[in-house]
């Protein structure tokens, strides 16, 4: 079985509203720690928090860098069987916070790492007021009219989102 739960078996592309059952069963996201990493260091260790390189905007391979102290995580960098101190370019797990990852419509340019919202058509783009009600996390680049990853939150984690 693939990592997608797919509801349709026979064409197996993705459906919007599919679960990414991979990182639903492993509670992780593998990528790679991003070469635009360069503060603190170069180097990041196992129980950093993580975020997501926005600036990266091609690609299928999520791209982390070591969230500060002030920044949104979304996770903390996982020891692997091979090392617990991951250099540019290295595989890297994050263990994710929240709940489910599920593929939604993008209704907008989202950045990997944006709080996202459903707006009035039910399509998914980036919060931008007080009255946007966050759903949850984008894992993925994607331009209006794409499907993407979203992690799903908890209510106590989107009311802290909530701008």
């Amino acid at each position: 079985m693939g990592s997608t739960f797919y509801t349709n078996q026979f064409g197996q592309q993705v459906a919007i509203g599919d679960l990414d059952l991979n990182i639903q069963e492993a509670g992780g996201l593998a990528g790679i720690l991003s070469p635009n990493q360069s503060s603190p260091a170069t180097t990041v260790s196992a129980g950093f928090p993580a975020k997501f390189d926005a600036n990266i905007t091609s690609g299928y391979v999520p791209n982390f860098l070591q969230a500060g102290e002030n920044d949104f995580a979304i996770g903390f960098f996982r020891r692997t069987m091979q090392e617990g101190v991951f250099g540019l370019g290295d595989q890297v797990i994050v263990s994710l916070f929240g709940g489910p990852v599920i593929w939604l419509l993008a209704n907008a340019t989202i950045t990997p790492g944006a709080v996202v919202y459903n707006d009035s058509t039910g399509a998914y783009v980036t919060v931008t007021s007080a009255s946007s009600r966050a759903r949850g996390i984008a894992l993925d680049y994607a331009v209006s009219g794409q499907a993407l990853r979203v992690l799903v939150l908890t209510p106590v984690a989107i009311q802290s989102l909530n701008v």
